[in-house]
């Protein structure tokens, strides 16, 4: 029995690209606790008001890692084990270190893109056009969670492995594929995660071109940014949050039984 398990083909992926398997159980766990503690997607997705007014900068982690609902959460997740082959065939290291760039570059490029967007049209709008105002304080209010702008960029990846071009017509597809049929997709969110695969790709992020990325300083660079997402998250949240109170263990501690009777 253990033979059979251990030639299982499933199995021996699992061993071959373990940083995926983690991305994997880190999306599903997390999803797990904001429905067992009954978080809602406002309190940890990506906002452009609560990010650079509020300086939660630990959202643009938190946002990335959570989904809105089961079916958003299987289809990303089908969608990382799909590009595992990039752990496959270019190592664990390269798989962790591509996932950290578009996490951390796919949002900042996505902060600066509404900021110009603001600075722009307020200007060019001075007391003339009311709708168009409200309708860029409704886009500075959007909310943005998943995993889905990541697997843009790993996919246009993907695909240079296999077909060895730079970047190819089928991210573009899929980007106009979800458009239409998933209600609420993060357009400009995917598009960012297909322009920072691409830029990976031509290897801008390689120790060539940049000498501090090297593997060992790469590990203690993420784990810095890390530490000071967990700072941020503390000296933010206000001692009121659910997430402060859960993070804290003061309540709801039994709520995440009362989800499984």
């Amino acid at each position: 029995m253990d033979k059979i398990i251990l030639n299982n083909e499933i199995f021996i992926e699992i061993k071959q690209c373990p940083i995926t398997s983690i991305i994997l159980m880190v999306n599903i766990l997390i999803w797990l606790n904001h429905f067992a503690y009954d978080i809602g997607t406002d309190k940890i997705s990506f906002n452009y008001k609560d990010i650079i007014g509020g300086q939660q900068y630990w959202r643009i982690i938190s946002s990335t890692f959570s989904h809105s609902n089961i079916i958003h959460l299987v289809f990303n997740c089908i969608s990382i084990w799909n590009t595992n082959k990039i752990e496959i065939i270019k190592g664990s290291y390269y798989y962790f270190k591509c996932n950290v760039l578009l996490i951390i570059l796919t949002n900042i490029l996505l902060l600066l893109e509404i900021l110009i967007s603001k600075k722009l049209n307020f200007k060019n709008n001075n007391n003339n056009n009311n709708n168009k105002l409200k309708m860029i304080e409704s886009y500075l209010d959007n909310h943005y969670i998943g995993y889905s702008c990541v697997c843009f960029g790993l996919l246009v990846i993907y695909i240079k492995l296999i077909t060895n071009s730079i970047i190819s017509y089928y991210p573009f597809l899929c980007l106009i594929y979800s458009c239409f049929m998933i209600k609420n997709a993060s357009i400009i969110g995917h598009f960012n995660g297909i322009i920072i695969g691409a830029l990976i790709n031509i290897q801008l992020f390689d120790e060539k071109y940049l000498p501090i990325i090297s593997k060992n300083s790469f590990y203690v660079i993420t784990l810095i940014i890390f530490i000071c997402f967990i700072i941020n998250l503390y000296k933010t949240l206000p001692s009121n949050s659910i997430i402060f109170n859960y993070l804290k263990l003061n309540n709801n501690r039994n709520n995440f039984l009362k989800c499984f009777p």
